[in-house]
């Protein structure tokens, strides 16, 4: 399966870079990325390989708060709970 996503602020990409090289239980993807229509891909992320274990753990709210950050721990918690409901 291919996700493409499109991240215009270099920030928030390099952001979820961080989050995803840190993540213990996130294995099994590559990210590549393209800055531009002209430019070539480049592959920034292989986590094909098998991934050294660290002491960081990541919580999937890091992974949200890059994405929405407007929205608080607490306002992730309370959809994720009404969801489950549904």
């Amino acid at each position: 399966m291919q996700i493409i996503i499109e991240i215009k602020n270099a920030g928030k990409f390099n952001r979820l870079l961080e989050l995803i090289r840190q993540t213990e239980w996130l294995s099994g993807v590559r990210v590549w990325k393209k800055a531009s229509e002209q430019a070539k891909i480049e592959l920034v992320i292989d986590r094909i390989a098998p991934v050294q274990s660290s002491n960081s753990r990541i919580d999937y709210r890091d992974f949200w708060g890059c994405i929405q950050p407007q929205m608080g721990i607490l306002t992730v918690d309370r959809l994720i709970a009404e969801m489950r409901e549904d």
